[in-house]
């Protein structure tokens, strides 16, 4: 096999088959889980910023209020300052029955590579009456993949005073992969809002109002090369041709179920609860309040209605002692 044809493996080879043994979100993305989760977290505390400052405004009982939302919209009032002791009346008890709702997300980055070379020389040799050929193939086919999942939980409350959000720019959306940029949290939060408060949105088994969203971004990347090289004339027992088939795909499945819920008692202060599991599926932390529990149940609910009817799904019972 001639230099060429070496140097063309080289090339192909480090520029299409050079994968990562542990895929991440990073290597195509240039974005780390970490900041993933930061980005929704602040793209959730501007939702929460946004939908609160709208309402004010919109429907403020007096101009002072209308001025505070207003405030709060343009950032010339930072979040951080934000109390219900800021309202009265209607207005306040909507502030309260809000304050303490919770927003939980289950993330789940599924990240894949394939790397495929295959290589095809072709041997020839003349003779009296004509000549023969022989064919010899090799190739290597890798996969690897990464399947990452947390779940993460805030109040709104708590989100106002998420302070590395300040000053971050969150409007932005990224086409290529959805989940490294805004994903429609304000969309999410305005609706529920509304069915909590003006079409009676029920929550299950007799528990607070929650709604669940499912989102499922699918990026695949595919790259691939046929290099070809052919000998003549032939003299004697040599390679006639010889070919490379190079092929890279790079796979990413980013998914984020979100959960909506209002805290089981409309008081101001919430419920928090000790050493509180979810179930078997998801997990909330310790001093997690009723309404950031019943946010990660609705995810849990999610993933039982649609994500474990699916072929494959393996179920592990709890057993007790």
């Amino acid at each position: 096999m001639c230099n060429y044809f070496r140097t063309a493996i080289v090339v192909i080879s480090s520029g299409l088959t050079g994968c990562a043994i542990h895929p991440l979100p990073e290597d195509v993305t240039g974005v780390t889980t970490e900041m993933i989760a930061k980005k929704i977290r602040c793209e959730a505390r501007q939702a929460v910023l946004d939908n609160m400052a709208d309402y004010l405004i919109q429907w403020g009982d007096s101009e002072t209020t209308k001025k505070i939302g207003a405030e709060f919209k343009d950032g010339t009032r930072p979040l951080s300052s934000f109390k219900d002791s800021l309202f009265h009346g209607y207005v306040k008890d909507t502030i309260q029955k809000f304050e303490n709702s919770a927003i939980a997300y289950n993330f789940t980055l599924d990240m894949t590579e394939i790397n495929n070379l295959d290589t095809t020389v072709d041997l020839s040799w003349p003779f009296a009456h004509g000549s023969g050929t022989a064919g010899i193939g090799a190739g290597m086919d890798r996969t690897r993949e990464n399947i990452r999942t947390f779940t993460l939980t805030d109040t709104f409350l708590g989100l106002t005073k998420v302070s590395y959000c300040d000053g971050s720019d969150v409007s932005g959306k990224n086409y290529i992969y959805p989940m490294t940029g805004t994903i429609g949290v304000y969309e999410m939060i305005h609706t529920f809002a509304y069915l909590a408060v003006l079409s009676n949105l029920s929550g299950s088994n007799g528990g607070p109002p929650t709604m669940g969203d499912t989102i499922i971004f699918t990026t695949k990347l595919q790259a691939s090369a046929v290099p070809r090289l052919v000998f003549s004339p032939v003299k004697a027992l040599q390679v006639a041709d010889a070919s490379l088939n190079a092929s890279a795909s790079r796979t990413d499945q980013h998914k984020v179920i979100v959960g909506l819920a209002l805290p089981g008692k409309t008081a101001a202060t919430a419920k928090t609860t000790s050493g509180t599991q979810v179930g078997f599926l998801v997990g909330a932390r310790g001093t997690a309040t009723d309404a950031e529990i019943a946010a990660a149940k609705t995810i849990e609910q999610v993933i039982v209605r649609f994500e474990l009817a699916r072929p494959g799904a393996v179920i592990v019972p709890t057993t007790t002692q």
